[in-house]
């Protein structure tokens, strides 16, 4: 066991690899804290994946947490389900509407398992022909589904969110869009030139290699972005696994270079199979994949420097969020000094029939704003001055204190009749 490895994590990783490996339990040297291991789990969406093993470990400190993994796992089933049932009506449905689409990552990542509970739920997401938003929108309408999107969900302008009351979300994308422009147009094929699905006219499928280089292109964004997950880790692995002897590795790792990933694609792999894989001779490239390790699993929060190297898009995202952090900044300091119309009325009532008075009272505003502050600035120095004074005239008596007696003295022995 690595030392420098966070105990819980270890466990966490070594239980996975059992359970991808359909090997027997690890023997630990020490019971792992299970509420910290749990948290863990649940933060990277592998909580499902260790109910199997979880019900046939009888550690003291398991058994509060116990119920809470067989929740997961339950939510788990249902949901892929209920997932598999609408898949198969919605991609009927675009058949219908005569909407040329294609399936991605969600779909063929959960039949790479061999037990589909497994694979925790993810919304499912076609990428679709431009044109068609109205027909979609019926099409989706007669499925009882509303348009909706997850709250703090991130969308790029043109997808679609559609929700339904059993807890399932479907996601239409006219444009594939990363953070790499050349990324962003090495993808930005409509779905019609692809092949279709047997049977079908509308749905179209990836080949073996696109859908690899597709993959490993939304993981690279996603570890840039800090978004990368064990369960993401665990999808690789599985779909590694299922496609390795199908690809034509020349051609893909030649396309992996073109688009700037091929060390990143190579990496993302030798830490699943660190991880999963019962592999443990990495030699000079251990530091790095411990770094990545690091990176994961604390979702893009520690070792960024190191991951830079690795994947220069990963500064790139990070430029994008400081820039945008100052414009977020810019804005609000806008709003805060050129309020809208609506609040400066309540200030100036003059301007509901004098709209155009609006930058001569956004002016006085301002410059009354910054006369208070000169104000109370002045008046807070003059403060302080004044008991910084007084602190120091305290200070002085107090330091000749012995004059105050030495003049009373001498007083007395001026006074009349008084020969001491």
């Amino acid at each position: 066991m690595n030392k420098n490895k966070d105990y819980e994590l270890q466990c966490l990783l070594e239980l996975l690899s059992a359970v991808v490996n359909n090997e027997s339990m690890p023997a630990w040297q020490k019971e792992p804290e299970w509420a910290k291991l749990y948290k863990l789990a649940d933060y990277h969406h592998v909580t499902n994946v260790l109910y199997g093993p979880v019900i046939s470990m009888s550690a003291k400190g398991l058994m509060k947490w116990r119920s809470m993994f067989e929740e997961r796992y339950h939510y788990t089933v249902i949901t892929q389900e209920r997932y598999q049932n609408v898949e198969k009506k919605v991609t009927a449905a675009l058949e219908h509407a005569k909407i040329h689409a294609m399936e991605l990552e969600e779909t063929i990542l959960r039949n790479c398992y061999e037990k589909r509970e497994q694979r925790y739920p993810a919304p499912l997401r076609f990428l679709i022909e431009a044109g068609k938003e109205e027909s979609l929108v019926q099409t989706m309408k007669n499925l009882d589904f509303e348009e909706k999107v997850p709250k703090g969900q991130d969308v790029n302008p043109g997808d679609r969110w559609f929700y339904k009351s059993s807890g399932i979300y479907i996601v239409f994308i006219e444009k594939l869009v990363f953070t790499n422009k050349k990324t962003t147009k090495y993808f930005s094929l409509p779905p019609k030139p692809f092949k279709t699905k047997k049977g079908s006219k509308y749905l179209h499928m990836q080949d073996a290699n696109d859908f690899y280089l597709y993959y490993i292109s939304v993981l690279a964004e996603r570890y840039a972005r800090g978004h990368l997950e064990i369960r993401d880790m665990l999808d690789l692995w599985q779909c590694y696994l299922r496609c390795y002897e199908r690809l034509d590795w020349k051609e893909v790792n030649k396309e992996l270079k073109r688009l700037e990933i091929d060390w990143f694609g190579e990496m993302i792999v030798k830490l699943a199979a660190m991880w999963f894989g019962q592999v443990d001779d990495f030699g000079e490239d251990l530091e790095l994949l411990m770094a990545m390790e690091t990176y994961i699993t604390s979702k893009g929060t520690e070792a960024r420097e190191e991951n830079e190297q690795l994947l220069p898009l990963v500064k790139e995202v990070a430029d994008i969020y400081a820039r945008d952090l100052k414009r977020e900044k810019r804005r609000e300091l806008i709003e805060l000094w050129f309020p809208d119309r609506d609040y400066m009325e309540t200030i100036y009532p003059e301007l509901e029939k004098s709209g155009y008075l609006l930058p001569l009272c956004w002016f006085r505003r301002l410059t009354g704003r910054q006369w208070r502050k000169a104000k109370y600035s002045i008046l807070r120095r003059y403060v302080n001055i004044k008991h910084a004074l007084g602190k120091k005239k305290v200070a002085i008596k107090s330091k000749f204190s012995f004059i105050q007696p030495l003049k009373e003295k001498f007083k007395k022995k001026k006074e009349p009749g008084n020969n001491t």
